[in-house]
């Protein structure tokens, strides 16, 4: 009782210890976990260097951490420094005129040009000034504002009869006579303001008959913003992004230095494992409660799989960056060297995947290029080529190195990201891989059980028959 008493207090200890442990590390278990990768994926490369100098290990360790860490660093920053360079070229050659010019064709393509936008715009707004007001108003400086209002509105209606646009007669005399109503009443009182929202009404109901109902009405509103709605979006805009830039400024010195202090444990990590890898292994395997061979067997596994993942998501990738460049190429679109780069980018981010590059490509072609043809193209070729080779190369790689069912291994990438975010996509396969291999041990253990001796009647049957003949034999 008392060795009993002492081994649950020594695994309570265990248990308390791995909780501690776990908060101190949690900030480096990231950086380490990918240090681990890196030297998964590159250790064939390290035994390399480690030959060709003589064995020294801590030269191949250095040399092999400065290699991993530039494959990794140089085309980052070489993609992003082409990126830039592509991305200012292409807003040097934005002319507002010309955007301006493709938006009024979209309009009229669409059908939500709006005639005499303006005078519309500015009966609705002098109607809501009338109504709501300003600090500075008086009730003798709302008097001209609906006199203003009735001489816009007879301006307007003309000009509807000029261009020979429908509208009700009906709903015309209502909002005439709640217009000349106004004029009637005394600003600031409750008749006024009675008078403005019977007028604010009519308007709209005028409104609607004149441009086609209430959802086209909605629409052209929507595509016909005013310049007054254009400087409260751009103000709106302005406002946001200055709040943005002040909370990412409060927060820049802290990201700066955890994302340093990250890549310094994964330099430093990956030093370490490419030096010491093999003897750290078999230290944490003699502590481990667990076979030898078992734990050999879990770590080919872990090395087959994160080479496999990395390999299959680099060249889903690539495939969908070069299937998109050679897209864009065709369709006629300018900055191809930086979409087919974003396209590569995206096509490694979860669930969005290159989509978020070909589709906004599509929506250009269509509604700015009025080049419906081309986009129906490039979004046919996007859905079924683009976006659909990643179905493809992701499980073919990792049922051909990782072992798994093709529809196991893209439900495991699948399932990682969603439970863990974009690292997932690594430790998902890795997670199915891990009890795939523990099952075969446990079924190999089974096996082994149920051929030990203890297990069966037979020995114990013949052990009796054994003892039966040597008691008649004494008798």
């Amino acid at each position: 009782m008392s060795r009993l008493f002492s081994f649950a207090v020594l695994v309570g200890i265990l248990a308390i210890s791995g909780i501690m442990f776990y908060q101190v590390m949690e900030t480096f278990i990231l950086p380490i976990f990918l240090a681990t990768l890196l030297v998964a994926i590159f250790y064939p490369l390290h035994r390399w260097i480690y030959h060709r100098v003589g064995g020294r290990s801590y030269v191949a360790a250095a040399l092999s951490t400065t290699l991993v860490l530039s494959l990794v660093l140089v085309p980052t920053i070489t993609v992003s420094v082409f990126a830039v360079v592509e991305a200012s070229r292409s807003v040097r050659r934005v002319d507002l005129n010309e955007i301006r010019e493709r938006l009024d064709r979209l309009r009229q393509a669409l059908g939500l040009s709006m005639p005499l936008a303006e005078q519309w715009q500015h009966i609705d707004a002098e109607l809501n000034h009338a109504f709501f007001g300003g600090p500075s108003d008086t009730k003798k400086s709302l008097k001209p504002v609906a006199e203003d209002i009735v001489a816009r509105f007879d301006g307007l209606v003309a000009e509807l009869d000029y261009l020979g646009i429908a509208y009700d007669e009906e709903s015309k005399v209502a909002l005439r006579d709640s217009l000349q109503a106004i004029l009637q009443k005394e600003p600031g009182t409750i008749d006024y303001d009675a008078a403005v929202q019977e007028a604010l009404r009519n308007f709209e109901s005028f409104q609607q008959d004149a441009l086609g109902g209430p959802l086209w009405t909605t629409l052209k509103r929507i595509a016909n913003p005013s310049d007054e709605q254009l400087r409260s979006i751009a103000l709106t805009g302005v406002r946001s992004t200055q709040a943005w830039l002040l909370s990412v400024a409060g927060d820049t010195t802290a990201f700066v230095g955890k994302m340093l202090i990250g890549l310094m444990i994964v330099m430093v990590a990956t030093y370490f494992f490419f030096m010491d890898g093999p003897r750290m292994v078999d230290h944490v395997m003699s502590l481990a409660p667990l076979d030898a061979d078992y734990q050999r067997e879990l770590l080919i596994e872990f090395d087959r799989v994160s080479r496999a993942v990395a390999v299959a998501t680099l060249l889903s990738a690539i495939a969908q960056g070069v299937l998109g460049g050679l897209g864009y190429y065709f369709a006629g679109l300018h900055s191809v060297f930086l979409l087919t780069l974003l396209t590569t980018v995206f096509a490694m981010v979860p669930f969005i995947g290159a989509a978020a590059i070909w589709v906004p490509c599509c929506l250009w072609l269509a509604l700015i290029d009025d080049r419906w043809l081309a986009a129906g193209l490039l979004a046919t070729y996007g859905t079924f080529g683009i976006s659909m080779i990643d179905n493809v190369v992701k499980p073919w790689v990792l049922h051909g190195q990782s072992r798994l069912h093709p529809l196991i291994a893209l439900l495991s990438v699948l399932g990682g990201v969603q439970a863990l975010g974009p690292i997932g996509i690594m430790v998902g396969p890795m997670v199915v891989v891990f009890l795939v291999t523990l099952l075969k041990i446990l079924q190999r253990e089974l096996t082994k059980l149920e051929r030990l001796p203890w297990t069966t009647n037979e020995p114990q049957v013949a052990a009796t028959n054994g003892a039966s003949g040597r008691t008649e034999g004494a008798t």
